[in-house]
């Protein structure tokens, strides 16, 4: 079944259900919360004479031939480093600092890598580390091979600089060795960012997609995903980096993933013709609910680019949820994150999907997608219980007086118009609307410093609170000069990225409680930015989005501002329990799951699939239902007292084994029927005539109704090795 890398405790207060958070500690004093826990980042303050705060590893692995390190100046931004090994090389030069984290946190590890040689076989690696260098190994690490990357900003012929990401988390620990290395290359690295991340979904909110990371066996995960394409090319499956040479068991490699052991591919295999192969999963919804669905993804081959939207049971895009990618967004250089929203309207069932657009030769190897970490949920940040204390949060009060003050917010004049305003979200963009509403704040920044969008609000002393807000990258434009004609021009870059930081704060005055700095990438997607902050002083405080300083270079952009969410929190709800059992690896998220030391009681006539979405397992740990002759039980079949619940050690080794306590079923083992899925179609909004069936319910977890008690969510991806 799926290994979850995230364990789930819902909360009730009250007897209100809360559901999956965030998990993050909370502040340890009342100072300011800033973003980049690396220090140096970017290289400015290295010498030849010293490195620190950085370690610089320049010895080999099985030679004595050293790879080589060094400061060059104004490669990217001020000063850069360059690694470098000869092509034959099996050295591998190593940078690192030791960083202080939090425990059960997700952190973005991000940098720009220009690769300066073009090298077949060429290793990156970076990751996470035990603090010593010497006989240390790695909790997890991402492994890119370059040479093979397709994307736009990754040619070593045309010496640009691309974003290089990974997501981390690192368990229990509070003090990592954050590392790159390299392999059989040369390449040049700057801006290195780590950062605590937000989760996807609310804090109030549930993930309720099936197997959104494809961590179940290929049976498990194919009962929710299906695919179709193109008869006699057909190309789908699961990759897992435990099946590859550069695998080291014990250690959590990620080859190509965002985060666990497997992602998932599709597209067509090698031949002619320009197809449009897809993905989609059944999910139930409420009618006249907003709901965001976001994926992660890459590609291979011919792929000119594709569709990420939602579509009702006939094959329509529901509120034209659908966002096309072309095929300079989509590349193995990184993850590209991609949201879309809509509201369900009449529907009672929806169908998020990812469609890709291929060329018409597809290569030896076909061509496609890679997909990786997926989430489908109610697009509210406010949890149940809470009050937001932003007014007019999801922009759908646009003018209110003559002074432009749109509803409690306010804009920036800069020269003659507007640089920050609210707007309708589809007068920018191809439809729809945006996360949670019909219209966005859009923040315009040039080379004018403090571009703002800000609201003030009433805090109260001794209180912490939670600011969560949604952020897109909306367009890049630079100043160039043409070849022909020798005149100066602007344009559109879809491959440059925000060279200042996006800035999203809470300050009174000269006093800051929260100044986190981001960098708005080519993600399309409505990206959580904010954190917790602690309040020392009751009073009036300003909450602004936007950027500090000019922009670097001759560039223009804009950015949009989907919602807006502020309220109060306990130091209990964002503080991680921490477990210290040994036998602590497997949890229910469900109070009809009842997790025992050597027994699991179920409610009536739950199915295997449905088991497996309440039952989460920390990281290296699957679980599978086996019937009395020791073989796997499928996920229709419904649970029996036969039955018995494997916990799997990195998915192969027996580490336990429960019993299954369950009422029988009167119609026998089999469990609920199936349904059609969407119709096929071309391009977003278009029917086709083929559907294909058994798409099974996504399954509506329970709300978990405790009334002693208060939890939180955290993120428990790896137990001590």
């Amino acid at each position: 079944m799926k290994k979850m890398l995230t364990f789930v405790v819902a909360f009730i207060m009250g007897g209100l259900a809360v559901s999956p958070i965030h998990a993050k500690a909370a502040p340890a004093d009342w100072t300011a919360v800033t973003s980049n826990v690396v220090v140096d980042g970017g290289f400015e303050g290295v010498t030849s004479e010293s490195s620190a705060p950085w370690v610089f590893v320049t010895g080999a692995v099985d030679s004595e031939k050293p790879g080589t390190i060094a400061i060059v100046n104004d490669v990217y931004s001020g000063q850069s480093l360059t690694l470098s090994t000869s092509a034959s090389s099996t050295d591998f030069p190593e940078i690192y600092q030791i960083i202080t984290v939090k425990a059960n946190t997700d952190y973005y590890f991000n940098f720009r890598l220009r690769n300066n040689l073009p090298m077949t076989n060429a290793n990156l690696y970076f990751g996470f580390s035990t603090t010593v260098y010497e006989d240390g190994y790695d909790y997890v690490q991402q492994h890119k091979w370059i040479d093979t990357a397709t994307n736009h900003n990754y040619d070593g012929t045309n010496q640009e600089f691309t974003l290089v990401t990974g997501k981390f988390n690192p368990g229990n620990r509070t003090s990592v060795r954050a590392f790159i290395r390299v392999g059989k290359m040369n390449v040049t690295i700057d801006d290195v960012i780590i950062r605590e991340t937000l989760s996807i979904v609310p804090l109030n909110g549930e993930n309720l997609l099936q197997y959104p990371g494809f961590e179940g066996t290929d049976n498990q995960n194919n009962t929710a995903w299906k695919y179709e394409g193109v008869e006699g090319r057909e190309l789908f499956g699961y990759d897992d980096v435990r099946t590859t040479a550069v695998y080291t068991p014990g250690q959590r490699m990620q080859d190509k993933q965002i985060e666990g052991f497997k992602n998932l591919y599709f597209g067509v295999g090698a031949g002619g013709g320009e197809t449009y192969p897809l993905i989609y999963q059944e999910v139930d919804v409420t009618p006249d609910t907003v709901y965001s669905f976001y994926v992660n993804l890459t590609g291979w081959g011919s792929l000119w680019g594709g569709w990420v939207g939602i579509r009702d049971a006939d094959g329509n895009d529901v509120d034209d949820a659908w966002t096309y990618l072309d095929y300079g967004d989509i590349s193995l250089a990184r993850y590209l994150t991609v949201s879309v929203s809509a509201n369900s309207g009449d529907n009672t069932k929806l169908y998020p999907y990812i469609k890709a657009d291929i060329g018409p030769t597809s290569g030896e190897w076909g061509s496609g997608v890679q997909v990786d970490d997926t989430y489908f949920f109610v697009s509210s940040d406010v949890p149940t219980g809470k009050t937001n204390l932003i007014t007019n949060p999801i922009f759908d009060e646009q003018w209110s007086d003559e002074t432009h003050n749109w509803s409690g917010w306010q804009g920036t004049w800069v020269g003659s118009e507007w640089e920050s305003y609210i707007t309708a979200y589809d007068d920018i963009n191809d439809g729809g609307q945006g996360y949670d509403g019909e219209n966005v704040a859009r923040i315009k920044h040039w080379n004018a410093p403090g571009t703002y969008f800000t609201q003030n609000v009433t805090l109260e002393a001794g209180k912490l609170y939670n600011l969560v807000s949604r952020v897109m990258n909306d367009y890049v434009e630079v100043w160039k000069q043409e070849v022909e004609g020798n005149e100066d021009s602007w344009f559109r870059d879809d491959y440059a990225t925000f060279t200042s930081p996006f800035i999203v704060k809470v300050s009174k005055g000269s006093t800051v409680l929260l100044n986190q700095e981001y960098r708005l990438e080519r993600d399309r997607a409505f990206l959580p930015l904010g954190g917790d902050f602690a309040v020392s002083e009751a009073g009036s405080y300003t909450i602004s989005f936007g950027f500090d300083s000019r922009a670097a270079g001759n560039w223009a952009g804009a950015a949009l501002l989907g919602s807006v969410s502020l309220y109060e929190v306990t130091q209990e709800e964002i503080t991680p329990p921490n477990f210290e059992n040994p036998e602590g690896y497997l949890f229910s998220s469900s109070a009809d799951v009842l997790v025992g030391d050597t027994t699991i009681t179920v409610g009536t006539e739950m199915t295997v699939a449905t088991l497996y979405t309440h039952l989460q397992t920390v990281e290296g740990y699957t679980v599978k239902v086996v019937d009395a002759g020791n073989l796997e039980v499928s996920g229709e079949k419904y649970l029996t007292s036969t039955y018995k619940l494997q916990l799997l050690d990195d998915g192969s080794v027996l580490a336990k084994t429960y019993t299954i306590s369950a009422t029988e079923h009167e119609g026998g083992t089999e469990g609920p029927g199936t349904s059609d899925g969407p119709g096929t179609s071309n391009g977003p909004g278009t029917t086709g005539g083929c559907k294909q069936g058994s798409a099974n319910n996504a399954g509506t977890s329970v709300l978990v109704l405790l009334t002693t008690v208060l939890f939180s969510l955290f993120i428990f991806r790896k137990k001590e090795l």
